[in-house]
């Protein structure tokens, strides 16, 4: 990833700006030497935002094909993936 200086980039926005778009790549914009920022183009942003939903999507469909719950916003209407193995006997006595 390439590192621009915060004046650098501000002077040559434009050609900062068309530098991330043509080259596929952000670019991580320092104030003082520290990274503050990071520039990316449109498409990048479309991909990384993407994949978070995707995630979600297929965490949702394994929750229905694996858990087979009618309802995924209750934690109830799950089944109990680990009852043969949690003992359930009272827990112990605990102090911080």
């Amino acid at each position: 990833m390439q590192q621009i200086p915060f004046s650098q980039a501000r002077a040559n926005l434009a050609d900062t700006l068309r530098g991330v778009e043509d080259g596929n790549e952000p670019a991580m914009i320092s104030r003082r030497g520290a990274p503050a920022a990071v520039l990316m183009s449109v498409a990048q942003f479309r991909r990384l935002s993407a994949s978070a939903q995707g995630f979600a999507s297929k965490l949702d469909e394994w929750r229905h094909h694996y858990l087979d719950a009618s309802d995924t916003d209750e934690a109830s209407a799950w089944p109990d993936l680990w009852a043969d193995v949690r003992d359930p006997a009272v827990g112990r006595d605990f102090k911080w």
